[in-house]
């Protein structure tokens, strides 16, 4: 089940290889030719946007930047590595794990846990959108984050119940669906919309389903189908502390591009005085020479 999402992180690879991303693809023709020039004013130029594809990807435009301006890719990228992985593994093992030993669970009924577990996915992304327009990203992030470990601890103590496995499955389905549209909205919202923000998480969050249910699925084969919960509770802790590391780079990033503002204004503000500097000297001179003139003059 992992090898479906295969096909998305090397798609992802082909295309940057083919818009020669890679350094070994320096030879390869561009998939994505920008159009010729049919105006070269400034006015069309700003209307371009973002420009191509992959321009945000493309090392030129990721001199300059700040090591804060990495590490939010790389921890947004780790965060939703982690969160869809544990969306992966749990679809994907929640069925092993019910009709295993100690629950034996019907087949029937452990087969309704997948369904209910998609469903409260869905549902917790349509209730998203209603509580992104009251929050902030960094508030819903803190409590979805918060919630997958609550419920998977409880999972964990109550592992003989029937019933809490059916409930924690449906908070867990509503707490873990809003951390990836939080995640992405909130790191482009550090980046100002600049970067690969977009493209990192979404490779990273299809190689997360991926990865995660080999591992956790190696794990089951060897040590049973109850580390499949300590798996994803684990994974969770990690992603949290991720997510406090991120909290706290945002604040860092945040505090050198107000530094960097200040500085750019500052220069602005001297570039703009200088030439009312050299007016007022030129007029100070040019006084001075009146002056000596009308010296001259008076004592001939």
């Amino acid at each position: 089940m992992a090898i479906i999402n295969l096909p998305v992180p090397v798609a992802v690879l082909v295309l940057m290889f083919h818009e020669r991303l890679v350094s070994c693809s320096e030879s390869s023709p561009p998939l994505l030719e920008k159009e010729p020039n049919i105006s070269s004013s400034p006015a069309r130029d700003d209307s371009q946007g973002h420009g191509g594809v992959f321009d945000c990807c493309r090392r030129n435009n990721l001199r300059g930047h700040p090591a804060t301006f990495f590490i939010i890719h790389a921890l947004g990228g780790a965060i939703v590595f982690i969160t869809d992985g544990i969306i992966g593994c749990y679809a994907g093992f929640v069925y092993t794990y019910a009709v295993s030993p100690p629950l034996l669970m019907g087949h029937k009924t452990a087969g309704c846990l997948d369904s209910v577990f998609w469903a409260s996915v869905t549902a917790g992304r349509l209730s998203f959108i209603f509580f992104s327009s009251r929050y902030t990203a960094p508030i819903l992030l803190t409590i979805s984050l918060a919630g997958v470990i609550l419920v998977q601890c409880l999972l964990l103590i109550f592992y003989t119940s029937h019933v809490f496995l059916f409930i924690g499955t449906s908070v867990l389905g509503l707490s873990v669906s809003s951390v990836f549209p939080s995640i992405l909205a909130f790191t482009e919202d550090i980046l100002d919309y600049k970067g690969c923000a977009t493209t990192v998480l979404v490779t990273s969050a299809s190689t997360g389903e991926m990865a995660l249910q080999l591992l956790v699925g190696s794990v089951i084969n060897s040590k049973g189908s109850y580390s499949f919960l300590l798996c994803t509770t684990i994974t969770s802790f990690i992603g949290f502390c991720l997510f406090q590391l991120l909290l706290y780079t945002h604040r860092v990033h945040r505090n050198h591009q107000t530094d960097s503002s200040e500085f750019m204004d500052m220069k602005e503000q001297q570039r703009l005085e200088a030439p009312d500097l050299q007016t007022f000297e030129s007029h100070i001179k040019a006084k001075e020479e009146e002056s000596s003139q009308c010296g001259s003059s008076s004592s001939s």
